[in-house]
C-alpha cells in the first residue's frame, strides 16, 4: 500500500500547486494597481443644477497598463453636455496620470413632478452624451462619490477596468447599434464560456499526466476488473489459510513442507492483490479524471446553450424597444 499512499500524496501536492498559483492570481487582483479619486467643484448643488466630476486615475504599480478604461455607472446620476462622461483605451506607464472632466446632473426621477420636469426641460437644451455601458465588467478599482442635489444625498460608483476597446459597449443611439452591441456581447460570452472550459480541461490534463509519471500506468483497466480479480485473489488466499490452519499441528516434514508451501504460496498471491488493489486505485482516479472532463463539456455545452436563449431573448428585445 506504500506505492498507493504516494499516488496520493503526490497528487495532492499537485492540487495544492494549482490552489497555490489560483491563489496568486487573486492576489495579484486584491493589488489594485489603478488607483482613482473622484471629487466635484461644490459640495452641494441645487436640485436641477449641473455637478462638474473630476476623475484621476493613477498608475501605481511596476509595470504598463494597457486598455484602461473609467466611467460612471450612472445609476443615480444622469451625463449631461457634449463632454463624453469616460475615457477609453488610456495606455499609463508606472506613476503616470490620466483624467477628465464631465457634467451630470440628478436622475430627474428622483426629483418631485414639477421639478423633474424642469430638469428634463434643461437636459432637453443642454444635450447628453453616450455613455458605457459597464454591467458586464470587472473593474480593477473603483471610487464612490457623494454628491448633495437641493438636499438629496445621492452616491454613484466610478469604476476602472483594462480591457479591449471591442468589449467597450457604448449606449446605442438607433437599433443598429444596439445590435451590434448586443451581437459583441454575444461573441465575447461565447469567447469565455469556450475559454473556461479550455482551462478546466488543462487542469485536468496536468492532473492525469501528474498521474501517469507517478504510476507508470497510461491505459488501466476498469475499476470492475480489478476488484473481480481482488475478490477471486482472496477466495484463493483464504482458502490456502485455511490449508495453513489445519496443518498447524503436523510437526512431520511432509506436514511442514507442505505449510511452508503453501505459506510462500499466500505470500504471492497476496502481494498480487496488492499490486491489483493499487491499479484499481489508479483506475477509479482516471475514472474521475474522465468524469470531470465529461462534466466539464456538459457544463459548456449547457452555458452556450443558455448564452445562446439570452442572445435570442435580447434581440428580441431590442425590436421590441426599436
Amino acid at each position: 500500500m506504500k506505492n498507493l499512499k504516494n499516488v496520493v500524496c503526490f497528487l495532492l501536492i499537485v492540487f495544492m500547486a494549482v490552489t497555490s498559483i489560483t491563489t496568486n492570481v487573486s492576489a495579484y487582483s486584491e493589488e489594485k494597481p489603478l488607483l482613482i479619486t473622484a471629487e466635484t467643484n461644490k459640495n452641494s448643488y441645487g436640485a436641477i443644477s449641473t455637478a462638474n466630476i473630476t476623475v484621476i486615475i493613477e498608475n501605481i504599480s511596476d509595470k504598463t497598463i494597457k486598455d484602461i478604461n473609467v466611467c460612471s455607472a450612472f445609476e443615480e446620476t444622469s451625463p449631461i453636455g457634449r463632454v463624453a462622461p469616460y475615457i477609453v483605451a488610456v495606455e499609463l506607464k508606472p506613476g503616470e496620470k490620466a483624467g477628465f472632466t464631465y457634467q451630470a446632473t440628478i436622475k430627474p426621477e428622483k426629483l418631485n413632478f414639477f421639478m423633474s420636469f424642469i430638469l428634463k426641460i434643461k437636459r432637453l437644451f443642454s444635450g447628453t452624451p453616450r455613455f458605457l455601458d459597464v454591467d458586464a465588467i470587472e473593474p480593477i478599482n473603483s471610487t464612490n462619490i457623494t454628491i448633495s442635489f437641493g438636499g438629496e444625498e445621492i452616491s454613484e460608483e466610478i469604476y476602472v477596468w483594462s480591457t479591449d476597446l471591442s468589449n467597450v459597449y457604448l449606449e446605442p443611439n438607433n437599433k443598429n447599434e444596439a445590435i451590434n452591441n448586443e451581437k459583441m456581447r454575444h461573441q465575447k460570452a461565447l469567447e469565455d464560456i469556450e475559454n473556461q472550459y479550455n482551462s478546466n480541461i488543462y487542469l485536468i490534463d496536468i492532473r492525469k499526466e501528474a498521474l501517469i509519471e507517478q504510476t507508470g500506468v497510461r491505459y488501466p483497466l476498469s475499476a470492475e476488473y480489478y476488484q473481480e480479480k481482488i475478490d477471486e485473489l482472496n477466495v484463493e488466499i483464504n482458502e490456502l489459510q485455511r490449508r495453513i490452519n489445519a496443518l498447524q499441528y503436523d510437526t512431520s516434514a511432509a506436514g511442514v513442507r507442505k505449510r511452508l508451501e503453501y505459506i510462500a504460496e499466500q505470500e504471492e498471491l497476496i502481494e498480487k492483490r496488492r499490486e491489483y488493489s493499487e491499479l484499481m486505485a489508479t483506475s477509479i482516479m482516471f475514472e474521475q479524471l474522465d468524469k470531470e472532463r465529461a462534466a466539464a463539456k456538459v457544463n459548456r455545452d449547457t452555458a452556450i446553450t443558455k448564452e445562446n436563449e439570452l442572445h435570442q431573448n435580447n434581440l428580441a428585445k431590442i425590436e421590441l424597444e426599436y
